[in-house]
């Protein structure tokens, strides 16, 4: 506490170098996100490949749409960590302002930034954290939250990745189960000609245990 029961303004600089650790941080930890879900997604591999064999479809498909909404939740997080970078860019610019002007300057660039960063699990908290802080210092403006995106739809799931899961099944099961990319099917072989027919076993309930368990662990990891 200073005088008068007034707490000191603190050092713009000093503030700045520690808002910059704590986004350096938050990139870390989205880093370490990354590697998970791509580690799940490897397994999620192994078990097409296993229902695959067994002649499975059903179980293929489940366990592709799971794929389907690993990459999903890695192309988000590389945009989180891309408005981060941002972030960071432009406080080194308010550093080289600071010593010219002796301020903190407004900056629509990380305002904006900070907005997107809002709808992010991984990081809404810290941006939320971070906004009070830089708007006690002048650098951003009240922020005005958007209104919560809607869920996603399973129909819509269905109708956009229908394409992207026969890909991902077409790779993982080296043409057992999908469609060949579109580029590449003029001179791919018919495979259902070449193989004969298989009847899916019907899903055991062992198999819909293990759906459900990589299920919640991809789920714990994009939340």
């Amino acid at each position: 506490m200073g005088l008068f029961g007034k707490s000191p303004s603190r050092d713009p600089k000093e503030q700045v170098t520690e808002w910059c650790r704590k986004i350096r941080k938050e990139s870390s930890q989205l880093d370490r996100q990354i590697v998970a879900i791509k580690r799940e997604e490897e397994k999620v591999k192994r078990s097409i490949k296993e229902a695959a064999k067994k002649g499975d479809k059903d179980v293929c498909k489940i366990y592709a749409k799971e794929l389907v909404r690993s990459k999903r939740a890695i192309n988000k997080i590389y945009t989180s960590k891309a408005h981060l970078n941002s972030i960071q860019l432009h406080m080194k610019e308010q550093l080289a302002l600071l010593k010219t002007v002796g301020s903190l300057q407004k900056s629509t660039e990380v305002m904006n930034a900070v907005q997107a960063l809002y709808k992010v699990p991984q990081v809404a908290g810290i941006m939320r954290e971070l906004s009070k802080e830089m708007m006690k210092a002048g650098i951003l403006e009240e922020m005005v939250e958007d209104t919560f995106e809607g869920f996603e739809d399973q129909e819509e799931l269905e109708a956009e990745a229908e394409d992207e899961i026969n890909n991902i099944l077409w790779e993982v099961t080296a043409g057992q189960i999908g469609k060949a990319p579109a580029a590449a099917t003029h001179d791919l072989p018919s495979v259902s000609s070449a193989k004969t027919k298989v009847t899916p076993d019907p899903v055991s309930d062992d198999d819909e245990e293990e759906l459900e368990q990589m299920q919640n662990r991809l789920q714990a990891l994009r939340s």
